[in-house]
């Protein structure tokens, strides 16, 4: 019954379309409009710039060999947005590579080979300071007289290593990004000038650059071997010819978005806090 029944109705549905074509006309008549969209995505981009004091460039990388406990080294560079996107975060990774041990006498006497994160505790993180808008033609040796809680990152006081930076293990007053990483743009909340927080981030209006100052210390540690072979050693001996490539990675991330009304270019788009000016 079932069968016979959807047969016959295909055969009416057939009929009645043959019937259609044979006994009319059908006309189609249309209007299309086009309507043009353009979207064109804003640049997120920064650099890493030399600071040089006249014909005198200050050291911004770290390649350096030779050390010994107690030496300390201090290097700046400023960074400056080089896109049409205001900049929130410009957020630091520490990434190690190619640790190798030395080749030393003291090495089987004081213990086993060493590790790349054992290397990495014997480096201290002195400073990490930020300026606050453009004082970056300013020595660094005296840019602290300029900083506020915000923007020294990183004191003595802190006993952050190299290995805690790799970690992003950083003590709880420490301020950090969004994410547990350092920011090299912090927010600039209080301080010496109006209305600052437009230069939070790394703005492209107003226009802004900071200069970062980066003290690292070899440790200079006193402690001595008690027993064995190496009794009456420095600790420190088995790091004789150690070395290890270090990479300080940035990360610059955007604003949140905002609701676009207007047409055209978005201004607001070079601003910190986007939308609220």
């Amino acid at each position: 019954m079932s069968v016979k029944t959807k047969l016959t109705a295909g055969a009416i549905s057939t009929c009645l379309g043959l019937s259609l074509v044979g006994t009319g006309t059908w006309a189609a008549v249309n209007d299309v409009e086009k309507q043009t969209a353009e979207f064109a995505a804003g640049t997120l981009d920064f650099e890493i710039q030399p600071i040089n004091l006249g014909e005198h460039r200050i050291p911004y990388t770290f390649e350096v060999s030779n050390l010994k406990p107690g030496d300390s080294m201090y290097r700046a560079f400023k960074i400056e947005n080089a896109g049409s996107l205001a900049i929130k975060e410009v957020l630091l990774d520490t990434i190690p590579a190619k640790f190798t041990n030395g080749d030393n006498e003291y090495v089987n006497q004081v213990g086993a080979d060493n590790t790349e994160d054992e290397f990495l505790e014997q480096f201290q993180v002195n400073v990490l300071w930020v300026t606050s808008r453009n004082l970056i033609d300013l020595d660094p040796d005296v840019l602290q007289e300029f900083y506020d809680d915000n923007f020294s990152i990183i004191n003595p006081e802190d006993h952050v290593t190299l290995k805690d930076l790799k970690y992003n293990n950083l003590p709880s007053d420490v301020v950090t990004g969004s994410d547990g990483r350092i920011n090299i743009a912090p927010n600039n909340e209080g301080g010496l000038f109006m209305d600052r927080d437009k230069y939070d981030g790394l703005p492209v209006t107003p226009d802004d650059k900071e200069a970062v100052l980066i003290g690292i210390t070899m440790k200079d540690d006193k402690n001595r071997k008690s027993e064995g072979p190496a009794k009456g050693e420095f600790l420190q001996n088995q790091f004789m010819g150690d070395s290890v490539d270090i990479t300080f990675s940035f990360e610059g991330t955007q604003w949140e978005g905002i609701e676009v009304s207007e047409e055209g270019y978005i201004k607001e788009n070079e601003k910190a806090h986007s939308g609220d000016y």
